[in-house]
């Protein structure tokens, strides 16, 4: 089993969409964990903070992740407020929950260091959480430094990832593919 823990609907697709085309093409098991809500995720002002955008953005996952071949049955929403996560005990006892029950091979999650504080708290608990077999940290906000653990060459994936990508219509604010090819890596890179 290979958990990957996403702090908001679309961190799974952007730093681990072609990961997950390229092991469920390897009939190798994924599991998504969707640990915020994502409801202050929004560039309009009339759907921060809305249930109206928690549904959008659960509903857009969905459509995300089936266009990478997962079932809906292998997708966790945790629904803790977004920006809520930092210092949150409850997030990091149902983590725990969670990767004791799916007992993974490999969790793919944020670095500790990722600029954006949901990410980062997430990245200290699952670190506390997850010994060093089988930990794999990924950068959404910040500087990929180091030697990687994982380069994996999405190239065969990225036009699957690209149009999982574009179910985020909440997120993408309706840029062309073309614009959004010119800055979504063919590599995605694990820590």
């Amino acid at each position: 089993m290979n958990v990957i823990i996403a702090p908001h609907p679309d961190d799974e697709t952007i730093c681990c969409g072609g990961l997950i085309v390229d092991l469920l093409k390897q009939r190798k098991p994924v599991h998504v964990i969707f640990v915020t809500d994502g409801r202050f995720g929004s560039k309009n002002p009339s759907l921060r903070g809305s249930n109206i955008l928690v549904n959008l953005r659960k509903e857009e996952a969905r459509r995300a992740t089936s266009v990478l071949g997962l079932e809906e049955r292998n997708l966790t929403f945790l629904d803790f407020p977004d920006k809520g996560v930092s210092n949150n005990i409850a997030v990091k006892k149902r983590i725990t929950e969670l990767l004791n029950e799916l007992k993974p091979d490999a969790v793919f999650y944020p670095e500790s260091t990722d600029l954006h504080e949901d990410h980062s708290s997430i990245g200290v608990f699952v670190d506390e959480i997850v010994g060093n077999f089988g930990r794999y940290r990924y950068i959404v906000w910040g500087e990929k430094k180091g030697v990687p653990k994982l380069a994996l060459d999405i190239t065969k994936y990225y036009g699957r990832k690209l149009a999982a990508l574009f179910q985020y219509s909440t997120q993408l604010g309706g840029l062309p593919p073309q614009i959004w090819g010119n800055i979504v890596s063919r590599r995605e890179i694990f820590y």
